[in-house]
């Protein structure tokens, strides 16, 4: 529960939530979303793998902001469409 707080509250900070080993021990992930405003829809982007390839520090401060750059360049194509 507290976790979950915590990346909500990262998710409004960064653009980005970072899942060290919450729902399955040996996996890791930064997941990010995309809106398509005017359909309503919301897709997630998610880059994740193995806890033994990533350390936090690599998920926080690289793959995270990584992710959310392409989430950016995603939304501004998403919010040209009709």
């Amino acid at each position: 529960q507290q976790a979950l707080a915590k990346e909500f509250a990262r998710y409004e900070k960064d653009g980005f939530v970072v899942n060290e080993g919450i729902f399955y021990s040996d996996i890791c992930f930064v997941a990010t979303a995309v809106r398509h405003r005017a359909q309503g829809i919301t897709y997630s982007l998610v880059c994740g793998g193995l806890k033994s390839s990533f350390s936090r520090a690599t998920l926080e401060r690289e793959v995270g902001p990584a992710l959310q750059k392409v989430t950016a360049e995603l939304q501004r194509a998403l919010d040209a469409l009709p």
